[in-house]
Formats: structure tokens, C-alpha cells, sequence
């Protein structure tokens, strides 16, 4: 079960697992994102609309982004751009408390407009 939340952190909606990729994924980026979840990679944002849908995910090892390479063309995606990058926020002017964020994003450079289709996702057509 998943909870949706509000600013005020009171919960909007409740979601089954299942039902939560129907729900909040949208259409093109469905079975990628589910199988990148399925393979361990910690996905949490993504967006199917051209001209660059996007899936943005944690990364904790430098081996992820080679693992994530070869599971995209094992999986038949090609013209795929991966960005990995570290984020550094200093939560006080203490710097043991400084927390690194590692992000991955994954886009399709498909070019035109409005939201891509599967296909394009796929092939990486522009």
C-alpha cells in the first residue's frame, strides 16, 4: 500500500503496489520503470512527454550505471542518454553533516512534442 500525502501530510489517497504503475507512471515509461524497480534500481521520478522523457533514479555504486547500461539494450532501448551525478547538501555549517545524494537521469531525446509513444521510448526515434 502506498500513500499519497498532501503538503500537510495528510493522506489523499491510498494505492495497492499493483495498481500504483497504472496509476501514477505514465503511459510510454510503464514496463521501463517497473523493470528497472524489478532490477533494483530506486526510481523516483519520471515524466513521458516528448521531446525528452526522463526517469530519474538513487544510485550507490558505480557499477549501477554500467548494470543499467546493459539492461537497457538487453531490453531493446537504444538513443538513451544516462547522466549520473552527485548532490551535496549541507544540512549545517558543521561539515560532518554534510549528505550526498546520488542521481541517475535516463533520457530519451526523441524530439517533437506532446507525449512520446512506446516505441519511441524504445528505438530512441527523433
Amino acid at each position: 500500500m502506498i500513500e499519497i500525502r498532501d503538503p500537510n501530510e495528510k493522506i489523499i489517497e491510498k494505492i495497492e503496489i499493483e495498481d500504483w504503475y497504472e496509476k501514477m507512471i505514465e503511459e510510454p515509461l510503464k514496463d521501463l520503470v517497473k523493470l528497472l524497480r524489478n532490477n533494483g534500481f530506486n526510481t523516483f521520478c519520471s515524466c513521458g512527454h516528448k521531446p525528452s522523457p526522463y526517469i530519474q533514479m538513487e544510485w550507490y555504486d558505480d557499477l549501477d550505471i554500467t548494470r543499467l547500461y546493459s539492461l537497457l539494450i538487453e531490453n531493446g532501448y537504444f538513443g538513451f542518454v544516462i547522466e549520473a551525478r552527485w548532490e551535496y547538501q549541507n544540512e549545517s555549517s558543521v561539515l560532518q553533516y554534510v549528505t550526498s545524494h546520488r542521481i541517475v537521469n535516463l533520457t530519451f531525446n526523441i524530439g517533437g512534442e506532446g507525449l512520446a509513444t512506446i516505441q519511441e521510448i524504445k528505438k530512441g526515434v527523433k
